[in-house]
């Protein structure tokens, strides 16, 4: 592998777990651990989706989504419906207590973000998003 290659990810790798670090912290302030804190977040995005539909967006396996769904729902943060028309699909609403919660992840989501993108260029953006693209293509033909 070249030294640009290595040096690469390496650096990506340097990114990432920073990102994870901080994103960590901010949810522990809010007393919820990463793992909730996101799920939280991608049900105020798409309330009343399917525990499915979650469990892709979060890239996690139904087991594990079962648990933190759980733990959600015993914090009052979450409940499971039936879907109408289909009583094996569950989806999933914020409760009211909930929504405060999700809306200061939101914040501090977009504030790192925020500081993270500080100033570099929106076509620098656009160019690494295809990289980061192409490269997960190429993972996933070779697993193919």
């Amino acid at each position: 592998m070249s030294d640009e290659r290595r040096r690469f990810l390496d650096l990506s790798f340097k990114f990432l777990r920073d990102m994870r670090k901080r994103y960590d912290t901010e949810a522990k302030s809010l007393d919820m651990t990463l793992s909730r804190a996101r799920a939280l977040q991608r049900i105020q995005e798409r309330e009343g989706l399917t525990q499915t539909e979650l469990a892709e967006d979060l890239q996690i396996e139904t087991p594990t989504l079962n648990r933190l769904l759980d733990k959600l729902e015993q914090s009052d943060f979450v409940e499971r419906r039936q879907m109408d028309g289909d009583k094996r699909v569950r989806c999933i609403y914020l409760t009211e207590p909930a929504r405060a919660k999700a809306d200061q992840i939101a914040t501090f989501s977009a504030g790192i973000r925020r500081q993270a993108f500080d100033g570099i260029d929106p076509d620098d953006i656009r160019a690494a998003t295809r990289l980061i693209e192409q490269l997960i293509a190429n993972l996933e033909k070779s697993q193919a």
